[in-house]
């Protein structure tokens, strides 16, 4: 028993973590534990951890995209113009097929001219931030659709605990966990991610592996930006800032491989629960921004270096 349990913290340390923060949040923290602030930290934490879910994809292909946080910023204007002029259901089609095609963009450089994917996504993230201040006029775009406005506050059934976006990143996780770890489409995305040679030797597609996995990406980010519009009713280029950090710390914090072959949709979910949680507490304690960003900073250190040390370990026990 013992020994299973220290496999498991070996596995996945970032419990430990969690269940530390959780506990200094409901010990430690006013208003932290009140229903309202858990409502507003579940909603939030799905709402970014759609898009955590598409970074997932990306990074246990072997790949990243660093456009995804401007996708997300486009997918709240995109929505937001579309949606004032052409009603709500046109908002939210047209911006998923945006961010869909950013990705498959994205995907055509990476597979079609071997371009870097780093390099490639960094590109298309500056090329994006201008679109955003070209389509808002630098300004932020007033999102005046009643049905985009309601949906990030819309309950199932009337229960508080099932927001729309609560709800939508539970489909999200089976959904999309059930693909990655029960279809062969998932088998290979572990393959390409782990061994690129292997892949071919196993006759699986490694360019439509990796063009859906951006597909699902630029998806994940329109979700994601539709939702965030409906929550503040407007859309804007600054919502994609900082983003990317986010979603790169909750995925490695979660124990995602950053060079591929390894991880689940499981521990994104443990790596964004941690991320905006530490978030959530921080604003409860009135820290300013740049503070949240140097605790999330060093939480992400302090568990890679944990991750290093608890490696070491199982290579000396395997010896």
């Amino acid at each position: 028993m013992k020994t299973k349990l220290k496999r498991l913290f070996t596995e996945y340390n970032i419990i430990l973590i969690l269940a530390i923060i959780l506990l200094y949040g409901f010990f430690g923290v006013p208003y932290f534990s009140g229903p309202n602030n858990l409502i507003k930290l579940a909603s939030d934490l799905s709402m970014y951890g759609i898009v955590a879910i598409g970074m997932t994809f990306l990074l246990i292909s072997g790949e990243i995209d660093l456009s995804l946080g401007m996708s997300v910023a486009l997918s709240t204007i995109v929505s937001s113009l579309v949606g004032s002029q052409l009603g709500g259901v046109a908002g939210i089609i047209a911006a998923i097929v945006v961010c869909g095609l950013i990705g498959l963009f994205n995907g055509f450089l990476v597979t079609r001219f071997h371009m870097s994917s780093l390099i490639a996504s960094i590109a298309t993230m500056t090329a994006l931030s201008g679109v955003c201040f070209l389509l808002g006029d630098g300004q932020t775009v007033p999102n005046n659709s009643e049905l985009l406005r309601a949906l990030y506050t819309y309950k199932l059934f009337g229960v508080s605990f099932l927001q729309l976006p609560i709800v939508l990143f539970i489909l999200c996780l089976v959904g999309f966990g059930l693909l990655l770890h029960n279809t062969r489409f998932g088998n290979g995305i572990f393959v390409v991610g782990g061994n690129e040679e292997a892949g071919y030797t196993a006759g699986i597609n490694i360019g439509r592996t990796k063009m859906l996995c951006f597909l699902i990406g630029g998806v994940c980010a329109g979700i994601t930006g539709i939702l965030l519009g409906s929550y503040v009713f407007a859309g804007a280029a600054s919502y994609g800032d900082g983003l990317n950090i986010t979603l790169i710390s909750a995925c490695v914090l979660g124990g995602v491989k950053f060079t591929g072959g390894k991880g689940g949709v499981v521990r994104t979910l443990l790596g964004i629960i941690v991320v905006r949680t530490l978030i959530n507490i921080t604003s409860l304690l009135s820290f300013d921004a740049w503070a949240q960003n140097v605790v999330t900073g060093l939480l992400l250190l302090l568990v890679l270096i944990v991750d290093r040390c608890t490696r070491e370990q199982r290579l000396e026990d395997a010896a």
